[in-house]
């Protein structure tokens, strides 16, 4: 096995510390991750907010206020979830696996609904109540 695969495998911390911990890559490619997430709760919360209203004063003409409405408070809802669910996030305590995997999940959870919401928005405003 040569260096580049072993650097693969594992990702230690000072080798001169008595019980150096080791973490495996994905582990410490998903801590890093979340921290990152965790680091740009603001920006997103802010953009959701400004782009669904932005799309809600464009299309209020034009689409069933109603849907538009449920739509919005959807995408608001859920920047309101994303935001104070990142910012309980224990970014100092995202090395050990399961608090990561546990945060991970999380962030899986509300970018999929987020991406459904947004990538449905038009079939639902196709739609007439």
């Amino acid at each position: 096995m040569n260096a580049a695969d072993e650097s693969v495998r594992t990702v230690d911390t000072d080798d001169s510390e008595a019980g150096a911990a080791t973490q495996d890559a994905p582990s410490a490619v998903r801590a890093a991750a979340l921290k990152l997430r965790s680091q740009h709760v603001w920006p997103v919360f802010v953009s959701n907010l400004a782009i669904s209203a932005i799309v809600v004063f464009v299309l209020w003409p034009a689409a069933d206020r109603a849907i538009l409405l449920i739509w919005a408070a959807l995408i608001w809802g859920l920047a309101l979830v994303r935001f104070f669910g990142w910012r309980r996030c224990p970014v100092d305590d995202l090395g050990h696996d399961a608090i990561a995997r546990r945060w991970g999940r999380f962030a899986v959870a509300v970018s999929s609904l987020a991406g459904v919401l947004w990538g449905g928005m038009p079939l639902l405003f196709s739609l007439r109540v």
